[in-house]
């Protein structure tokens, strides 16, 4: 393994650690008492908004 390919790694795997990160953020405020059926639709739509929706989560 070259020493670009190895940084290359080095570069998604600490990519994948803030994805991860992230993603445990956003499952812990989903899943919080305080979180009702009007603020998820709110979070969901926001969400829909931030992504590009030809390539994104929502394809539609």
């Amino acid at each position: 393994m070259t020493g670009h390919t190895r940084s290359r790694l080095d570069r998604v795997r600490a990519s994948l650690s803030i994805a991860q990160l992230a993603l445990q953020q956003v499952q812990d405020d989903l899943y919080a008492d305080d979180v009702d059926a009007r603020d998820l639709a709110a979070l969901l739509g926001e969400l829909q908004e931030d992504i590009d929706a030809s390539g994104g989560l929502f394809v539609g």
